[in-house]
């Protein structure tokens, strides 16, 4: 308790590493861009993220609000009410926000025998507690009906009362009141009296009078009105969240401007990083401050102390300058929501100075920035809560945010480093020299090494592993593969293989690892001793599937037994709040089984499970819980048959099982995945799935109750946390990740098994990286990448037959579309050959093998055409009768859709592509390689670079600057959009084309 050091711990930035290209605050796309994916789908946004083949990459903004959101009504809601869940700040008013305050006040006043009170008083007293003047003023003008600046305390004190705090504008009964006590009433004026000065000031009075009192438009009791209002209220608020999600990406922006501004000439660059600090500590309740940084503003971090001893410390990465800090708040937390709050930073958790004080207003809901533009480089940083509202004693954080950049300098070999390499020079130079001799040795050297192989699981050389050896630079990592390399050159064996692989693995390299399986797929019958290494990545893949789920809200499908009362029927179990009966079953049954699934039926994934039993005898004792999938119409009779079985069991039958079930993974779906046993007098339990299948359904099943005397069975809640899959496709056994058709005590393994199970753990890990909004990416070691190497690689499976090679592809090219972000630009600079505009199709894609100029194109411009030219053919080809063929097919389409930036790497070569298929686009029987082309190039334009289309001239370009280009653009942009009017006249089925040129000619406009 308190600020005791004893309170320290918790989270390890270390562990949950955050870099992004353009990261901050604004990370996430506009509530609205999340609605509909944009006119069309978004399938361009994973390509464009990079923003490649420019050199002043465009800011992915996800394009302004589509036309759908802001005029189709029920699109408009969802986007406003997504704003309003993502921890926008809520408008509450000043009388609303301060009433306690003022009714305390006025009382004070008006004990102490004043009568009156002046707006230069109650501003005063309002601007103390950070309420804007302009505000304040606003809300005097609702008490005086004078309009002179004065008044009555005793009655501004009843009408606060009476109002509760509400808003007092435009409130009829109000305005009513206020006109019996202002002086316009009393008194009649002679209309016809032969001097007109009480008349012109009776008229002015009668005027202010209207104009302080005068109704908004929102108040008036008109249906239409008011659905107009709300129509246009929820457009402004979509438009507005937009606004500001492109000035935080400008302000992020311009902290990496300025950083490359004032960096030193030593440094090689300098990098944006969203997350700053490697360990968050507390003054208490270390065990939640995960609930700060996991992204959902709707957990939060309690403390557990005496008031004004809170404290949130973060220790920073070094080399690392922070700009912005930020904490989530929420006004419904009441007592428990922060009022005062105070930044100190220093060199020691001893040594902290105060350097700013932040008063939060009460109705604040969101983000609150503690520091903005600051140029913090103290090693520590601490969050003081100095105060509470209501003056309450604990407190409550929903967020924490930091952006900042890290200053890495050049790649010069350190001493250590040098005498590091120096002697694995000699060392790699003794053993290749005596290999000739004594062949033996080569052998030596490669068991000593796969020995400690052993001990390095995957991912363990990767800067986020906390076993990282703090010797091991990356200057010394290259030498130690090199060295491999030789010793794998003179002892080419299927132990040398698995060797380089399991390096790769450990050091978290995509291209070492894609490296290894090109050179293993040479040899797809042989066998490897690689069991080891198959569980060890099994056992990785489960550990981050545990750290990084998110809650999942499932949905009660349906229930084998009655409930007691309607009030406790099973759906209680899945609400958030804890506090009703939860799940009675009626009297007599002390079993109870429910299938739970998404709201639509999709695919999901769940990993850990917590679970809340009623006290007492009627309290589930334990309990098996089933993942699968069924594809035909949802049968409830038929789910509880499937696993009838399992009904007669009871706790002796449970205990036999876990015993012998506790080290085997199911290997089917009609076995249980994890299993569950409460304490007599404990009421909670979490547990971890024994394995994270991707199903559609999910049913718990409860055997039994504490106690055999119980009339009933009680569950007081039941929670999950994991992921949805969307349109996840199971090819084969690969989810678990054993060896396959293997028991795992055999040791040996096929190529063409250790190929697929590894090409799945890395095509897994980077698709959770994109997932989670690149929390994973220091996980992986993406330099060295390109899409030459993916080219080469797949060409190779290409030559070899088979379904299970199949399956090879399909993961090559879901890992390949995960990487598009993080691939090089294969065009370094725009040269003549670049300019060349390949017609649309599958033939002509690959384009020519020389330059106009007859230069030749470099070997990864090459393979960029290759590889486009193949997908066209997939794409254009029959979608095939196996699962694996319409994957594969299904893979390739999605490709092209996402890889504009990736195929098309040359700014203007993308530009002028789009305009040759805007010409052509209207006719009939188009390839879908054409369509799909077509598409992911308006996709990107409209998502990622709309400037880029329209070439706009830079701010101050010189009087003769060229504008023909940009008048050619606008010509062939109105010439598309008359040809598509026409075909939409004459046939209106026709214009598949038609959702994506709108899209792209809304993101024009803004």
């Amino acid at each position: 308790m308190g600020n005791a050091e004893s309170g320290l711990g918790g989270a390890s930035g270390d562990e949950e590493e955050v870099e992004t290209e353009s990261p901050g605050f604004a990370e996430d796309s506009p509530a609205s861009a999340a609605t509909g994916g944009g006119v069309g789908g978004g399938g361009a946004s994973a390509s464009g993220r990079s923003g490649r083949g420019s050199n002043s990459p465009p800011v992915p903004t996800g394009g302004p609000p589509n036309p759908g959101v802001l005029l189709e009504q029920v699109k408009l809601r969802e986007a406003a009410a997504r704003i309003s869940d993502s921890g926008v700040a809520i408008h509450e008013s000043v009388l609303a926000g301060n009433e306690g305050v003022l009714v305390r006040w006025l009382e004070d006043r008006l004990n102490r025998g004043e009568e009156s009170v002046n707006v230069e008083q109650f501003c005063e007293v309002l601007e103390t507690r950070d309420a804007p003047r302009d505000e304040c003023e606003q809300a005097f003008g609702q008490f005086d009906a004078e309009g002179d600046g004065v008044v009555d305390v005793e009655s501004m004190l009843i009408a606060l009362k009476n109002s509760n705090g509400a808003n007092l504008q435009g409130e009829l009964s109000h305005v009513i009141r206020q006109l019996q006590a202002c002086s316009l009433t009393p008194g009649f004026v002679d209309i016809f009296s032969k001097t007109k000065d009480r008349l012109g000031a009776h008229a002015s009075k009668i005027l202010k009078f209207l104009h302080r009192n005068r109704i908004p438009s929102s108040a008036i009791p008109f249906p239409l009105l008011e659905g107009y209002n709300s129509i246009c209220t929820m457009r402004s608020s979509v438009v507005q969240d937009f606004l500001e999600f492109l000035l935080q990406k400008e302000k992020d922006l311009d902290i990496q401007y300025r950083a490359e501004l004032d960096r030193d000439p030593e440094v090689d660059k300098v990098k944006v990083v969203a997350q700053c600090y490697s360990t968050i500590e507390s003054s208490s309740n270390v065990a939640d401050i995960y609930k700060m940084t996991n992204g959902e503003t709707a957990s939060f971090w309690q403390s557990d102390g005496s008031a004004r001893s809170h404290w949130i410390r973060l220790k920073m990465k070094p080399d690392v300058v922070l700009r912005r800090l930020a904490i989530a708040v929420a006004s419904n937390d009441h007592s428990y929501m922060p009022q005062l709050v105070s930044v100190a930073v220093g060199k020691n958790r001893r040594s902290l100075q105060e350097i700013r004080d932040i008063r939060i207003p009460s109705n604040v809901t969101g983000y609150v920035a503690l520091l903005e533009n600051a140029n913090i480089t103290h090693p520590y940083i601490q969050i003081n809560i100095k105060r509470c509202l209501s003056d309450g004693c604990d407190t409550r954080i929903h967020g924490l945010k930091t952006l900042g950049y890290q200053i890495t300098k050049s790649k010069e070999v350190s001493v250590s480093d040098a005498s590091a390499i120096w002697y694995l020079s000699l060392l790699t130079s003794l053993v290749t020299a005596s290999m000739d001799t004594n062949p033996a040795l080569a052998h030596t050297v490669l068991q000593s090494t796969q020995k400690a192989l052993r001990h390095m699981p995957p991912l363990s050389l990767t800067p986020s592993s906390t076993e990282f050896p703090k010797f091991f630079s990356l200057n010394i990592l290259e030498e130690v593969d090199g060295f491999l390399l030789r010793i794998a050159d003179c002892c080419v064996s299927p132990d040398a293989e698995l060797t380089l692989l399991a390096f790769a693995l450990a050091r978290g390299s995509v291209a070492k690892v894609l490296q290894a399986l090109a050179c293993l797929s040479e040899h797809l019958e042989t066998d490897y001793r690689a069991s080891t290494l198959i569980v060890s990545m099994a056992s990785v893949r489960l550990r981050l599937l545990y750290r990084n789920g998110k809650p999942l809200q499932l949905h009660l499908q349906a229930c084998d037994v009655k409930s007691k009362e309607e009030k406790s029927g099973p759906e209680n179990m899945l609400t958030e709040t804890s506090t009703g009966d939860g799940f009675l079953t009626e009297s007599g049954r002390k079993k109870a089984s429910v299938i739970l699934s998404t709201e639509d039926q999709s695919n999901f994934q769940v990993t850990q499970m917590k679970i809340k039993v009623r006290k007492g005898a009627i309290g589930a004792k334990c309990g098996l819980v089933f993942a699968y999938k069924d594809e035909d119409p949802f049968d409830a009779e038929k789910h509880f048959k499937r696993f009838k079985k399992f009904d007669e069991w009871d706790y002796t039958d449970y205990k036999d099982f876990v015993q012998d079930h506790v080290r085997i993974p199911a290997q089917s779906e009609d076995e249980p995945i994890g299993w569950f046993e409460l304490e007599e007098d404990w009421n909670d339990i979490e547990i971890r799935l024994q394995q994270c299948r991707v199903a559609k359904f999910l049913m718990v099943k409860f055997l039994c109750t504490r106690q055999d005397s119980a009339e009933r069975l009680g569950v007081q809640s039941i929670s999950f946390s994991g992921y949805l899959c969307p349109g996840a496709e199971k090819l084969g056994d690969l989810d678990d990740l054993s060896p396959e058709g293997e028991s795992i005590d055999r040791d040996a393994v096929t190529g063409l098994c250790l190929l697929n199970k590894t090409l799945f753990f890395i095509q897994q890990l980077t698709r959770d990286m994109d997932a989670s909004h690149f929390k994973q990416k220091y996980l992986l070691d993406f330099s060295d990448l390109s899409l030459h190497r993916f080219w080469n690689f797949y060409s190779k499976l290409r030559e070899i037959e088979g379904k299970e090679v199949l399956k090879s592809r399909v993961l090559l090219l879901q890992l390949m579309q995960n990487c598009f972000p993080m691939l090089p630009n294969p065009v370094g600079s725009p040269g003549p050959e670049e300019s060349q505009v390949p017609d649309e199709g599958a033939t002509a894609a690959a384009g020519p093998s020389t330059s106009s100029g007859g230069e030749p194109l470099n070997d990864s411009v090459r393979a960029v055409w290759e590889l486009y030219t193949h997908l066209c053919q997939i794409a254009d080809g029959p979608e095939g009768e196996s699962l694996v063929e319409k994957a594969l097919h299904k893979e390739a389409v999605k490709s092209i859709l996402n890889g504009a930036a990736v195929f098309f790497p040359d700014k203007h070569v993308r530009r002028d592509k789009l305009f040759h298929m805007m010409k052509n686009i209207t006719e009939e029987d188009q390839p879908v390689s054409v369509k799909v082309t077509f598409e992911s190039l308006c996709n990107y334009f409209s998502d990622q670079d709309p400037s880029g289309l329209l070439l706009l001239p830079p701010k101050g370009a010189p009087s003769d600057f060229d504008i023909s280009p940009i008048l050619s653009v606008m010509e062939t942009l109105l010439l598309v959009a008359t040809r598509e009017c026409e075909v939409m006249m004459v046939d209106e089925s026709r214009g598949a084309s038609r959702t994506v040129l709108l899209s792209l000619f809304w993101a024009l406009q803004g």
